[in-house]
């Protein structure tokens, strides 16, 4: 077929120009001529996404006691490492004083007993359980002062704080919420892409993004990942990019 079609369209050529040359000189056809230049041509492709924070979690504590008290305020702004709730612990800074105590002494005993190994008083074998003694009451301080922490939520990065859930007073369990932190510093926005422009889909594209809560508004971002799959039922991929907020 592609052979034919070849030889038809030489033929109508022939054919053409043999009747114009028959019928006197042909004139020349008119151009419009124009420097060429070099331009950007814009592929965009269009979405609905939907805007979540960079960071977001729900902040519980990790022991089982009663709320002493609460260093924040609803919405407020916090740091990381800032200290935003305590619960009772005056038997976990009990248990504090008294490891710190075995340490103190099992540190001087070690201390008097170099000093003897080395004269021959005391034998290498007590001198090394007395230096194992003193591994055993460090761990045991690393494990009651990592008791007390526990009875102490601190914020695990910057953001800002919802609705406080709990009171002074309240008996809390692990997992009871305690408030939502969100990192609004950086926004994300998920959208689907047709499969047919997987070709042109990578990171670091600009994104382009607008709401209606605010007409007028462009928000400019950039696409920072895709999905590992494509949805079967619609044949999108999901993609992420990132706003600053």
């Amino acid at each position: 077929k592609m052979t034919l079609r070849i030889i038809l369209i030489a033929t109508a050529l022939s054919f053409s120009i043999a009747s114009s040359e028959a019928q006197g000189p042909r004139r020349p056809a008119p151009v419009i001529a124009e420097t060429p230049q070099l331009s950007e041509i814009s592929d965009d492709i269009e979405g609905i996404g939907t805007l979540a924070p960079k960071e977001r979690v729900a902040l519980t504590v990790n022991a089982a006691d009663r709320v002493t008290a609460g260093y924040f305020e609803d919405g407020q702004r916090v740091r990381r490492g800032q200290t935003l709730l305590a619960q009772a612990q005056r038997e976990q800074l009990a248990a504090i004083e008294g490891a710190e105590a075995t340490v103190r002494e099992a540190e001087s005993v070690v201390q008097r007993m170099q000093s003897l190994v080395a004269d021959g008083v005391v034998s290498g074998l007590e001198f090394d359980q007395a230096k194992r003694d003193l591994q055993v009451a460090v761990s045991e301080l690393t494990s009651v002062q990592t008791r007390q922490r526990n009875r102490i939520l601190m914020a695990p990065f910057d953001g800002v704080l919802g609705f406080r859930q709990v009171s002074v007073g309240a008996y809390l369990s692990p997992g009871d919420p305690v408030a939502t932190l969100v990192d609004d510093s950086e926004m994300y926005v998920d959208f689907f892409v047709p499969d047919t422009a997987l070709a042109s889909i990578r990171s670091g594209l600009d994104v382009h993004a607008t709401t209606s809560s605010l007409p007028g508004d462009v928000f400019e971002g950039t696409l920072v990942s895709t999905d590992n799959e494509i949805d079967p039922s619609t044949r999108s991929l999901r993609v992420r990019a990132s706003l600053p907020n």
